[in-house]
């Protein structure tokens, strides 16, 4: 049921545009936590919180372009999405393998196979367009049926 009625919602929706692109700064880094009408934490599951922060984390590369190192894009991200739900001992083994990027040329050269960073650019933005709708139709789902936030 809950698979039906998430894609049927998701079949009347337009096609996203990548011109209309905007990164996650608003509503979603705000929640901290997921709360259900009771006042209790609830669990949505690894997987909209995982495609939250891979947005989050890829938005912030496309729109900090300036940074060698990926690391700190990565960081802003699990600090906004992921780090609450995570204890102390958790978070210092992310942040140890958040060191572990790569900088931002090696990334490119080995994403785009020697092909044009241009065209990765672009293709990056159309699918990043298309995860942001998919992951706010996933937190309207979750919210809409009383499962709590992403």
């Amino acid at each position: 049921m809950f698979a039906v009625s998430f894609f049927r919602a998701s079949e009347q929706s337009s096609r996203p545009n990548p011109k209309n692109a905007t990164p996650w700064k608003g509503s979603f880094r705000a929640n901290k936590g997921a709360e259900a009408n009771m006042g209790q934490a609830v669990s949505v599951g690894s997987c909209g919180s995982g495609l939250l922060f891979t947005c989050c984390a890829l938005q912030d590369v496309r729109a900090n372009p300036h940074e060698e190192k990926l690391q700190p894009c990565f960081s802003r991200a699990y600090d906004s999405v992921l780090r609450h739900h995570h204890g102390f001992a958790i978070r210092a083994v992310v942040q140890v393998a958040l060191h572990a990027c790569p900088n931002r040329q090696d990334f490119y050269l080995r994403i785009t196979q020697g092909g044009s960073q241009e065209k990765l650019d672009e293709e990056l933005c159309r699918w990043l367009t298309g995860l942001d709708v998919l992951v706010r139709r996933m937190a309207k789902f979750y919210e809409d049926g009383g499962h709590g936030k992403i």
